[in-house]
């Protein structure tokens, strides 16, 4: 899938585990840039005048680090996050097909919002497995693929995301009389990420069918 990767501008500078790391870094290379060569004082010249360059490269290092722009580690971040998204949209639609209600359950929150119909409700952890659990057991899809490639964002201080997707569901459903009922609908949603300790959780989806 190609991701559509824009953030849109931005105006403030996101502070990431990466940039103080590498402030860090930079600290303790200043520091062992300051250190005398071969155990000599600070005002006592070295013993070896072949070393000398190693403090220059120190320095020169330490310049190099310093002038990669942080915007760029902030950038790589929301990158993977964003392929982190697309990866729990994969693996939600993978559940359907492969019928796996453990696996859909494992990317979503105790939390969570439901807008469709044009209703909003909030249903429990134990309430949406149950519901889904039979609705995979009865449903059998021939059908359940993206129409494009989903849309992704992520804001500014890398806690929200979401993602915008056009899905094709094909298949059938058992009826009140033993059969089974055919369907073939097209559905654009809208899902919506939080991200606590280092992970992604669904916390909502906002559904239509055209």
């Amino acid at each position: 899938m190609r991701q559509d990767s824009q953030a849109g501008p931005s105006t403030r500078v996101r502070h990431t585990d990466g940039d103080v790391e590498r402030v860090a870094m930079c600290v303790r290379l200043a520091r062992f840039a300051r250190r005398p060569h071969l155990g000599h004082a600070e005002n006592q010249e070295p013993e070896f005048p072949h070393l000398q360059p190693i403090r220059s490269m120190r320095l020169l290092i330490l310049l190099s680090l310093l002038s990669i722009p942080s915007g760029l580690f902030a950038q790589n971040d929301r990158s993977s996050d964003e392929r982190q998204l697309l990866h729990i949209h994969a693996e939600v639609i993978r559940a359907h097909v492969e019928q796996q209600v453990d696996l859909w359950m494992s990317v979503e929150s105790e939390n969570y919002v439901s807008v469709n119909g044009g209703e909003v409700t909030f249903p429990g952890f134990s309430e949406r497995r149950e519901q889904r659990s039979a609705y995979l057991q009865g449903a059998s899809f021939s059908s359940y693929r993206d129409l494009r490639d989903p849309i992704v964002r992520i804001s500014e201080d890398g806690s929200l995301g979401w993602l915008i997707a056009e899905v094709e569901v094909a298949g059938s459903v058992p009826d009140q009389e033993g059969g089974r009922n055919s369907f073939h609908d097209i559905w654009a949603w809208i899902e919506l990420y939080e991200k606590t300790d280092q992970d992604w959780r669904l916390i909502g989806n906002v559904s239509n069918r055209r």
